[in-house]
């Protein structure tokens, strides 16, 4: 289905979903349902009214559904008990953004690529290669001007002299 599918357990069967952090919803597709019934999917609850209006992206007429289950979900070592709409002739699985967050599959925010452990490692030293760099003596070379160290750093490089 895409790059973002994964299979959650959901009531104990295996269901290819893509997370979408756009969507504030978990949808099943209507095939996909029926499938999970035959396999003896477990769900908490489940009913053919649902509590809510969904509407897919860029569309102005709500989705068809046929019901809603709550259902627990599965992602590695991690569960939460999620909603779950069925969607009549829908063509993807989705996992919404809360549920998706609370599983820990996704994560937003400013500190995603966060290095926790300061530690360095130095660059490696291999014996007997031999590196070498291509230069094009035909280009003048440009002479960058000098660029103050940040303040905060200017007692330590002082100490450092």
């Amino acid at each position: 289905m895409g790059r973002n599918t994964f299979e959650f357990i959901v009531g104990g069967i295996g269901i290819p979903m893509i997370i979408d952090s756009g969507a504030d919803a978990n949808i099943i597709d209507e095939a996909t349902w029926v499938k999970a019934k035959d396999l003896g999917i477990t769900v908490k609850s489940f009913s053919n009214e649902v509590d809510r209006k969904l509407m897919g992206y860029a569309t102005k007429e709500a989705l068809k559904m046929k019901g809603m289950f709550q259902a627990e979900i599965q992602a590695g070592t991690n569960t939460a008990e999620a909603k779950f709409y069925i969607v009549e002739q829908g063509k993807y699985n989705l996992l919404g953004d809360t549920t998706a967050k609370e599983l820990k599959v996704l994560q937003v925010g400013y500190n995603i690529a966060r290095v926790d452990n300061q530690k360095q490692i130095p660059f490696p030293k291999i014996k007997g290669i031999l590196v070498e760099i291509p230069i094009d003596k035909s280009v003048q070379p440009i002479q960058q001007s000098y660029r103050r160290a940040p303040i905060a750093l200017e007692d330590n490089i002082h100490k450092k002299l």
